[in-house]
């Protein structure tokens, strides 16, 4: 987590949950917090969606339109890092209302979404061109956003946080 783990961050964000500790998770949550995110978060969502984006759609006449989902929300998350300090949020729909997308290319990504909620597979179809151009002006400005100084109290914080939790499991 002190080298910015952005899965790590979204399973924390994330409403879905398996097995809970809110305390440690509350702990966890702050430090991650004053983690210096934005490089790691930027790179991962980079790759991420620029792998995706290359392997199911670029070039490609039709595609299975779920896969603009998979490249959507890292593209979004690369904006988001772009124009705010704070950690993308893992829902789509919050990501999009955090940022401003071209009016076009929201009512595009508002189709997909409400294809996507009146049936299980969206199926195959011809790739969306304003999406494709929303996507491809984001990976061309590449990875940009500032990265703030790290905090030196974070690696003791995190040397506390780790023996409270291992002594508390006895």
């Amino acid at each position: 987590m002190l080298k910015a783990n952005p899965a790590l961050n979204e399973w924390l964000a994330s409403p879905v949950r398996y097995r809970w500790q809110a305390t440690v998770a509350d702990r966890l949550r702050s430090l991650a917090g004053r983690a210096p995110y934005r490089r790691t978060a930027q790179y991962h969502y980079f790759h991420l969606g620029r792998t995706t984006y290359q392997k199911h759609i670029r070039r490609r006449e039709a595609v299975v339109l779920k896969k603009y989902f998979y490249v959507l929300r890292p593209v979004l998350a690369l904006r988001w890092l772009r124009t705010r300090t704070d950690p993308p949020p893992m829902s789509l729909p919050e990501i999009r209302t955090g940022i401003a997308i071209n009016p076009e290319a929201d009512r595009a990504v508002g189709e997909l979404i409400a294809r996507k909620a009146a049936t299980r597979e969206l199926g195959t179809g011809p790739r969306i061109p304003v999406l494709d151009r929303m996507i491809e002006d984001e990976f061309a400005k590449g990875l940009s956003a500032p990265c703030p100084l790290e905090d030196p109290q974070l690696l003791a914080d995190a040397y506390l946080l780790f023996r409270d939790v291992v002594r508390s499991q006895d």
